[in-house]
């Protein structure tokens, strides 16, 4: 966060109030904590070294407060976390009710986006993030690996056939996905003797809402490629299924991402083994 703007909307409080308060901090300590210029607001070291101080006396208090509360209560409290749109939506929200049955205490703010957030500046206890998360300081736990399936609805291959190879895909109609800050369609994956390959093809639908894929080849519009979280209550119905799953290649993985400073509180860690406890079931 470099600005007091920012600051101010944070705290709810005005730019004005904001700024006094850091001058008169800095008369209090008798040292210059931040630099300003009409563009930014940056720490000077010492003002480095006072937040990180600050930061760990905080973190230990929430420490101190959360033991006591543990042995006192059930976990409670509040949990922000960053869900990716696609999975979030598909896996977690349908299966929230069992949490908050099981944690009616815990307060749960949601925020579903895949734009990168930082846990400080937009105070996220906990991030899942799909694919490569490699930020210096950030905690990595690996969640869930994901498959790229190929799938049609049952009607759609009665009247077009089943493809048995990748090079029998021309003969159909795939259904694409387009990213949403894209002008091509992404490639489909293939996996064979240890070795992925992409490829395109032609097709008439293009779409750049994974759902939507999902629902045009469930209505027989043609093959798609996707998750496969995507499909799994389709797979139940019926509605849709596999083709060419000896040719299976393997999506990007989705991660848990937390500060490696991260105090974590017990609310926190139920939140996280809840989400460990899904993905697993997923697996199956």
């Amino acid at each position: 966060m470099e600005s007091f703007n920012q600051a101010a909307e944070v705290l709810a409080q005005t730019n004005s109030a904001v700024s006094k308060a850091v001058r008169r901090l800095e008369d209090g300590l008798g040292t210059r904590l931040l630099l300003r210029t009409t563009r930014r607001v940056s720490l000077t070291d010492e003002g480095r070294k006072y937040l990180a101080d600050c930061q760990k006396i905080l973190r230990d208090i929430e420490v101190a407060t959360d033991g006591v509360m543990q042995m006192k209560s059930a976990p409670h409290g509040l949990v922000r976390v960053q869900l990716p749109p696609l999975w979030g939506r598909e896996s977690v929200i349908p299966l929230l009710p069992q949490f908050t049955a099981t944690y009616p205490k815990i307060e749960l703010q949601i925020i579903v986006s895949d734009r990168r957030l930082d846990p400080i500046d937009d105070r996220v206890d906990l991030i899942v993030r799909v694919g490569i998360a490699k930020e210096p300081g950030w905690v990595v736990q690996r969640l869930l690996p994901n498959r790229a399936l190929i799938v049609g609805a049952p009607s759609y291959l009665e009247r077009a056939g089943t493809p048995r190879h990748p090079n029998d895909l021309k003969d159909h109609s795939c259904i694409h996905y387009l990213p949403r800050e894209g002008f091509r369609p992404l490639p489909w994956l293939f996996s064979n003797a240890g070795k992925t390959s992409q490829r395109t093809f032609s097709g008439m639908l293009t779409f750049n809402d994974p759902p939507a894929m999902r629902e045009a080849a469930i209505a027989g519009l043609g093959l798609v490629q996707g998750p496969d979280f995507l499909f799994a209550e389709a797979f139940r119905r019926g509605t849709l299924r596999q083709v060419l799953a000896e040719w299976e290649a393997n999506g990007p993985t989705i991660s848990l991402v937390w500060r490696q400073d991260f105090f974590m509180a017990h609310r926190v860690r139920v939140f996280i083994d809840w989400l460990m406890k899904i993905a697993g079931q997923s697996k199956r």
